[in-house]
């Protein structure tokens, strides 16, 4: 849907022309969406397994709901569809990896998850910071100037990437035990984790095979949950 868009290639057209740039209809429905979306998330975690994270997950869910909002207000819509885009890309590999994981394809599983963590940091640790952020640091003043919204924005982007970074030690601490250990430390972020069926195995007592759990109820390489991943 966005590749077709002149600024999924060219950052400097989500700010030509603002605030009078059109949305389209898909693009609408792309924003409604992903906003139902997240606020579906906000109300299950009350009656999910409560991690460590917590918080974090919180803050990650409202910071994506504020961004949405102030972007959609102030037509701020192109730079914002590309964040989601984003943070889209990678989602689907964690549910691949972890469906993977569950029907004991542990090839498949491993694999899925080797590119899980080199698109995260592709897309949430290079291109977020270095090309968005950084067009709406500097473009966006060139074309636009600065305005209140301009500060609120960019400080929403900046702690939403400092959770971005947060998880992504999570992921590297986990291949790392994985590569000098070879077991999957127990899951970071919770101190017990719900049984798998008859199995009463935590996550630090698993032996791995290529790098994910044998165990379908585990969680993968510790990492957040599928419905919960940012």
């Amino acid at each position: 849907m966005l590749s077709g868009k002149p600024w999924f290639w060219e950052t400097k057209y989500c700010w030509i022309e603002h605030p009078l740039q059109h949305v389209g209809s898909d693009v609408y429905w792309y924003y409604m969406i992903e906003l139902g979306y997240y606020w579906s998330l906000i109300l299950s975690m009350s009656i999910d397994t409560r991690r460590k994270d917590f918080v974090q997950m919180v803050m990650h869910h409202i910071l994506t709901i504020a961004l949405m909002l102030v972007s959609y207000s102030t037509n701020w819509i192109r730079c914002g569809s590309l964040i989601i885009c984003i943070h889209d890309a990678v989602d689907w590999l964690l549910e691949g990896a972890k469906l993977a994981n569950y029907c004991k394809h542990k090839k498949l599983s491993n694999g899925l998850f080797v590119v899980f963590a080199v698109m995260w940091l592709l897309t949430r640790i290079l291109i977020l910071p270095f090309r968005l952020l950084r067009s709406g640091i500097f473009e966006s003043i060139t074309f636009i100037g600065v305005y209140p919204v301009y500060y609120v924005f960019l400080t929403l982007i900046g702690m939403l990437q400092a959770l971005n970074v947060f998880w992504f030690y999570l992921i590297l601490r986990m291949v790392f035990f994985y590569i000098v250990k070879g077991t999957v430390e127990k899951d970071a972020r919770s101190e017990t984790e719900p049984d798998s069926g008859s199995e009463d195995e935590s996550v630090d007592s698993l032996q791995v095979n290529g790098g994910i759990p044998e165990d379908s109820g585990a969680p993968l390489l510790g990492l957040p949950d599928s419905n919960h991943c940012p």
